[in-house]
């Protein structure tokens, strides 16, 4: 309706059988209308469980065809206003969203305000997690009892509370991480100052049926020197424990296809790596790594840690003979390392040593009774 040049725009969408992912939504609607100033719209889910999920949003744009703003103009006015409230989205509806993400419960409950322009937007927003219960294929561990609240307020982001368990059944112990961190924000997001505490207690990090790890300890996030550390120190009792881990190499993590499927960064061709390959995929591993962060943490391996690697020799003795030719170490592994983790480089230091295990070269089997990796 309205003039030619100035028309107003006025209507309605209704969702009818759709679905996100796994979950249903047999409630939803779209509606958008001139309001003074601009349009206001709403945007109402409705799920199954009776959780629902409602956005009231006011652009503080007009449509005038005799002037027609800039995107810039569109993006700086003043006057955005979003208001998001509801019982919450089913947690189920983040699947499609994140690869080898498989949630079984949980309510995901977003609520606030966001006011500015969309430049310059001034967030008010409280994300609750609550109840959730996930998988991840990428670790193979079950998440449960999954609860947060993490909030959003001008340039500040606070995440309170986070509890996670990952128990299996048979346990004997409890297996959870506990974290409380804020940080204050930059105007590209990237954070200036950041404080925070872990508490991880025989956290399960892996569950894959070839590294399975677990881990205590308590670091710290920490603002030096302009950038965001992680910290875990053997000093100040910060520092990361291995309670209990089980890794294990097979011949063709170090050649062939596989290699390349299990890193997809590091592309290496043929059946040997080569240095250059090697530096060039490290390099695109650490180039991921924020330029803020670092990490420097003391890892103390404990007692409970088995390792299992076989290291064909197909260049030296032909694959008709890999069976023969390849060399297989198992041995449970002790030791204290210092890991320094940055853009710019990996570094790991310290000793490990090799315990109560066995080395079969040549197709012989030989006692590992002691020694050191530094």
């Amino acid at each position: 309706g309205g003039p030619l040049k100035k028309p107003t725009l006025q209507g309605a969408f209704l969702l009818d059988g759709a679905r996100i992912g796994r979950v249903d939504i047999p409630i939803g609607v779209l509606s958008l209308g001139s309001a003074q100033g601009g349009y206001g719209g709403q945007l109402k889910l409705g799920f199954p469980d009776g959780s629902d999920f409602i956005s009231d949003v006011f652009l503080p744009v007009e449509v005038d065809l005799s002037q027609i703003p800039t995107t810039e103009q569109i993006l700086s006015a003043e006057g955005l206003e979003i208001n998001i409230r509801g019982k919450g989205l089913p947690m189920q509806i983040v699947e499609p969203f994140v690869s080898g993400f498989r949630a079984e419960a949980g309510i995901i409950q977003l609520e606030g305000s966001v006011l500015g322009s969309v430049n310059h937007p001034q967030p008010d927003l409280h994300l609750l997690v609550k109840d959730g219960k996930f998988s991840m294929d990428q670790t193979g561990v079950d998440y449960t009892d999954v609860n947060t609240r993490l909030s959003l307020s001008q340039n500040k982001l606070s995440l309170e509370n986070l509890v996670i368990s990952t128990p299996r059944e048979g346990d004997l112990q409890p297996s959870f991480l506990q974290a409380n961190m804020e940080a204050i924000l930059n105007e590209d997001w990237s954070p200036s100052q950041a404080t925070g505490e872990f508490n991880f207690d025989n956290f399960r990090v892996s569950d894959l049926p070839d590294q399975q790890i677990r881990i205590s300890g308590h670091p710290q996030i920490v603002t030096m020197k302009d950038q965001i550390q992680l910290m875990g120190k053997v000093e100040n009792d910060q520092n990361i424990k291995i309670d209990q881990a089980l890794v294990r190499l097979k011949e063709d993590f170090f050649s062939g296809d596989t290699r390349d499927q299990l890193y997809p960064d590091i592309v290496i061709k043929g059946e040997e790596p080569t240095e250059q390959a090697i530096s060039e995929g490290m390099d695109a591993l650490l180039a991921g790594i924020p330029s803020w962060f670092r990490a420097i943490l003391d890892v103390d391996l404990g007692q409970d840690i088995f390792g299992a690697v076989a290291m064909p020799m197909e260049d030296r003795f032909g694959k008709l003979g890999r069976d023969f030719s390849t060399i297989k170490v198992e041995s449970a592994i002790a030791g204290l390392l210092h890991v320094e983790l940055s853009q710019s480089k990996l570094l790991v230091t310290g000793d490990m040593k090799p315990d109560r295990g066995q080395v079969r070269i040549l197709g012989k089997v030989f006692a590992l009774k002691q020694g050191s990796i530094s």
